[in-house]
């Protein structure tokens, strides 16, 4: 919702000849955003790559866990993953790497860390939402995966994968399988894979195009990235966010002046800094939150500014002469 007040208009004058005025205004805004309601309880499904490849990107991966814990336990999310690879063709497919791991763990990130040194002697054919949907059913969901999935979580599921998936059935089939699994919209697949349309190639990664991911990602509103980067941290905050139902962003309707964003969750001013509050984001012209500052379930968030708006005052020529057709005629009539 937004809201605008005419707060101060200029008329400003052209200095070259022949270029038109304009009437620059000067508005105070003011948009009201809601967060998503979200759900704090989720279950992570983590699909590792464990083929030959996979070595650099599955340490930098874990380089970033401490970040994706550190948001879940700030929103005191109850949440629990279990890592699977996506090797679909051994006697294991499908089954997580150790136990379910939770925040009681004592020492839940090493745990988890060592869950996702999965190796990478596993099959060429990588088929991670194969994996995914063998990790969900029977005769694993009540035997060795037991305890994965809960009646009222979410299920977020996560895919690392420097190939495209090679899976048999059609993407459409593993939405639905989701979809019926836990209803339209609580299950999400994140996948941080190769960029689209050729793939990506950096010093730290190289990887073909991920499509087939992209596409669940996109039909079940979850989050994508690349995996060419050294630096994971924002991604990691943005698979833990998203593994919620949440977002950190907020998309602003007009340009502002920077200096003037004012930024209040649920009625309590946030402050601008870049940590555990919020910074503006001038190529995306949205405020994005940090840390403790982001917004929760269902919080309202004000975001109030000002914003210039330009409109032209160049008038016709039959206008600046004062007379128009039917006065000429008025005036030439005896």
């Amino acid at each position: 919702m937004r809201k605008a007040l005419q707060w101060l208009s200029l008329p400003i004058a052209a200095s070259l000849s022949g270029c038109p005025d304009y009437s620059v205004t000067r508005l105070a805004e003011m948009e009201t955003f809601n967060q998503l309601d979200g759900n704090l309880s989720v279950d992570f499904v983590w699909v590792m790559d464990n083929s030959g490849t996979m070595s650099e990107e599955q340490a930098s991966v874990v380089s970033g866990l401490e970040v994706f814990i550190d948001v879940l336990e700030s929103f005191g999310a109850d949440w629990q993953v279990g890592v699977i690879t996506t090797d679909a063709e051994s006697d294991t497919a499908g089954q997580i790497i150790g136990s379910v791991l939770t925040p009681l763990e004592s020492d839940v990130e090493t745990a988890f860390a060592a869950a996702l040194d999965v190796g990478s002697d596993g099959a060429i054919t990588e088929a991670g939402l194969e994996a995914m949907r063998l990790a969900t059913t029977e005769p694993l969901r009540s035997g060795a995966n037991a305890g994965l999935l809960r009646d009222t979580s979410d299920l977020a599921v996560v895919v690392v994968s420097d190939e495209d998936d090679q899976s048999n059935l059609a993407t459409t089939e593993y939405v639905a399988h989701l979809d019926a699994l836990k209803g339209a919209g609580h299950a999400r697949v994140s996948a941080i894979v190769g960029d689209l349309p050729a793939g990506c190639a950096t010093p730290y990664a190289a990887a073909d195009p991920g499509q087939r991911y992209r596409d669940v990602v996109d039909a079940t509103s979850g989050y994508a990235d690349t995996i060419c980067r050294r630096d994971f941290s924002d991604t990691m905050e943005a698979l833990a966010l998203n593994g919620l139902g949440l977002t950190d962003t907020f998309y602003l309707a007009q340009v502002p002046e920077p200096p003037s964003i004012e930024v209040a969750v649920a009625g309590i001013k946030i402050y601008q800094r870049p940590q555990n509050g919020w910074q503006y984001d001038p190529g995306a012209n949205a405020i994005v939150f940090d840390g403790y500052a982001i917004p929760g379930p269902g919080a309202q968030v004000v975001v109030t500014y000002f914003a210039w708006t330009g409109t032209s005052l160049e008038t016709t020529d039959e206008e600046s002469t004062g007379d128009t057709a039917d006065e000429a005629e008025a005036d030439d009539a005896p």
